[in-house]
Formats: C-alpha cells, sequence, structure tokens
C-alpha cells in the first residue's frame, strides 16, 4: 500500500490522543462530557472521509497503471 499523508497522519495521531484521554476519564470514574463526545465522534468521521479518499486515490493510481500497461 502507499503512505498515507501528512495531514492524515497528524490527524490520526491526534485522534488517538484524543479517544486515550476519554477512556482515562472514564477508566477513572470522572464522566465525559457530552461535547467532548461529540466532538471525538465529528473528528472519527472526518478522519474516515479522509482515509477514504486518499485510499480511492491510490486505487485509481494503481488501475491506471495497470490500464497503461
Amino acid at each position: 500500500m502507499t503512505k498515507c499523508s501528512r495531514n492524515l497522519t497528524k490527524h490520526l495521531k491526534l485522534l488517538k490522543m484524543e479517544r486515550n484521554r476519554l477512556l482515562t476519564l472514564h477508566d477513572n470514574g470522572y464522566t465525559v462530557s457530552p461535547k467532548d463526545y461529540a466532538d471525538y465522534i465529528q473528528h472519527k468521521n472526518y478522519v474516515t472521509t479522509l482515509l477514504h479518499t486518499e485510499k480511492l486515490k491510490a486505487f485509481e493510481k494503481m488501475l491506471k497503471k495497470t490500464i497503461d500497461n
């Protein structure tokens, strides 16, 4: 597979940090505010869309190479 973009890499790292923070709060008995959870879900959807877009671009590039050969 191809390498992911720098933008996607940054967002994946940030999403993982957000998830770990929310899990730590929950595991330590604190309540997670609905706003924090909604922000996490929104960011997760954005990263998922970004990932799918990059995968499509990579597959189109591979398909174009195979058609040209």
